[in-house]
């Protein structure tokens, strides 16, 4: 009886950290909007370098 407490113990702990691991995949990442300034003076040389 022991034994078959047991196996029935891990099978459902098994089935429960998987069921947790599938629903954990299915969230959706937030997008992501990436601005970049940049400014240069006459002669080409990066003066200010600003993102978001």
């Amino acid at each position: 009886m022991k034994k078959l407490s047991a196996i029935l113990l891990i099978f459902s702990l098994r089935f429960s950290a998987t069921a947790n691991a599938q629903k954990k995949d299915s969230i959706k990442q937030p997008e992501e909007k990436i601005e970049v300034n940049k400014e240069f003076d006459e002669k080409g040389n990066l003066i200010r370098y600003d993102s978001i």
